[in-house]
């Protein structure tokens, strides 16, 4: 089963790696993946009925393990890119499961600009398609400050504006 930890009024569920037994060892199984992306932590933050889900490192083939093993457990109201947003994660059909309403990426500023560019619009139009209204990065937002009030949840990046609605062109 999956491991719960409660932390105030939030509680934090692994979904990801599954625990250890006779039949999962998360280095055999990173040594058979060739990696150990395989084996990231994935938590999902819940508070009352608002998710947050956290993939980490994971690669394509641990979200459909993911998919199959949670299901419908992933359902989340916001959803932290994997990979900083790499365009070789974050499948559509890992987006479909999850289903957030709004996404959040984040990796540094460097040199005046922000190496993924490219490499994000095909992440966006993913998630545009599934139904994702916003994206906040955090090499242009800073900061991004999440607050979970009673069944209402608010996003606020550091810097105003910044935010990226993805029904507009982002490209």
């Amino acid at each position: 089963g999956l491991e719960t930890t409660t932390v105030g009024e939030f509680y934090i569920k692994v979904l990801w790696p599954p625990q250890w037994s006779r039949d999962f060892s998360p280095v055999k199984y990173a040594a058979e993946r060739k990696g150990l992306d395989s084996t990231s932590l994935v938590l999902q933050v819940v508070h009352g009925k608002r998710k947050i889900l956290i993939p980490s490192g994971i690669d394509k083939d641990t979200e459909w393990e993911l998919i199959d093993s949670a299901g419908d457990e992933l359902k989340s109201d916001i959803l932290i890119l994997g990979k900083q947003g790499h365009n070789s994660v974050t499948s559509l059909e890992f987006l479909n499961r999850v289903s957030p309403s709004e996404i959040i990426v984040q990796y540094g500023y460097s040199k005046g600009y922000s190496f993924n560019d490219y490499i994000l619009k095909d992440t966006f139009e993913r998630a545009k398609k599934n139904g994702v209204l916003a994206a906040y990065r955090t090499d242009l937002s800073g900061a991004v400050t999440v607050t979970i009030k009673g069944d209402s949840y608010d996003i606020k990046p550091f810097r105003k504006g910044t935010e990226i609605m993805l029904s507009d062109d982002f490209g």
